[in-house]
């Protein structure tokens, strides 16, 4: 995508990704390459590649279109594999899936149509500030206890973000 091509998003990008990493690690402030962190990067290298695809997707069609092809297609590969009871489900069990789902179409179409209109990197920078607002509402609403680190990692996100968009 020619419109979409600027080494400072890439650098964000990559910034952002270590400083997550750092901020969720339990261990001191080094970088190891071990399973989980192989897993993580890997998770990071498909979550471009399907933000890629979604972009190609989204020059064709509409969000919503896209959104329900993707989830039927999902769909239908869960139930070829897992072969759920419909009869065995719980009410309650059907409550929290509607409810989850509901929560789902309405984050991804926000995406999708942020992707189409605002443009892939911008949406990227946007979906980097996710986890400095779970920790500021689980702080403001949950009154949990936030870390030094998490607060480092926040100001660090919110840096970055704000470079890559305005500098």
């Amino acid at each position: 995508f020619p419109s979409e091509r600027n080494v400072k998003y890439v650098v964000a990008s990559i910034a952002g990704t270590i400083i997550l990493y750092l901020s969720n690690s339990n261990r001191k402030l080094r970088l190891e390459f071990d399973k989980g962190t192989v897993f993580f990067f890997l998770g990071v290298v498909c979550s471009a590649v399907l933000a890629s695809v979604y972009k190609l997707g989204l020059e064709n069609m509409s969000p919503s279109y896209l959104l329900l092809f993707r989830t039927t297609g999902v769909l239908v590969l869960l139930c070829l594999f897992f072969r759920p009871e419909v009869k065995s489900i719980r009410k309650s069990q059907t409550v929290l899936g509607v409810a989850t789902g509901t929560l789902y179409v309405i984050g991804n179409l926000a995406r999708l149509y942020s992707i189409k209109y605002l443009g892939l990197n911008f949406t990227i920078m946007i979906l980097l500030l996710g986890p400095v607002i779970i920790y500021a509402a689980s702080w403001l609403v949950l009154k949990e206890k936030v870390l030094l680190k998490q607060i480092v990692a926040s100001a660090a996100l919110l840096a970055v973000v704000v470079w890559a968009i305005y500098l």
